[in-house]
């Protein structure tokens, strides 16, 4: 993994967040027969995998350079699993959920 840029792979991370937290948004919109049945759902799998290939990609870029660096791609995740929401699960975007995505950006840009 050394080949790779260290930022490459926190915004990769935190781009598996966002899938992942989809997927889990996707498996919790139908009801269960059951608790077991809830949790194994593919969908609900599939989310937690992508969360855990999330922590191993941030940990081995905060691992790799200053957390300052890397500390600006949590906030896209925000972002990402709102766009994402609307995109895949036709979830309709609010005006405060827009202002609240302008902040995020406009406070990732500063921070940067």
């Amino acid at each position: 993994m050394s080949a790779l840029s260290p930022l490459a792979v926190a915004f990769a991370g935190s781009a598996s967040a966002a899938v992942g937290q989809l997927f889990l948004k996707l498996a919790a919109r139908r009801p269960a027969t059951s608790v077991t049945a809830m949790y194994l759902r593919p969908a609900m799998l599939a989310g937690y995998v992508m969360i855990l290939l999330s922590t191993v990609l941030n940990t081995w870029a905060y691992r790799t350079v200053p957390a300052k660096a890397i500390a600006v791609f949590l906030p896209l995740n925000l972002l990402m699993v709102v766009l994402l929401s609307a995109v895949f699960l036709r979830e309709r975007l609010t005006g405060r959920q827009c202002v609240g995505l302008a902040l995020i950006l406009a406070g990732t840009a500063g921070f940067a």
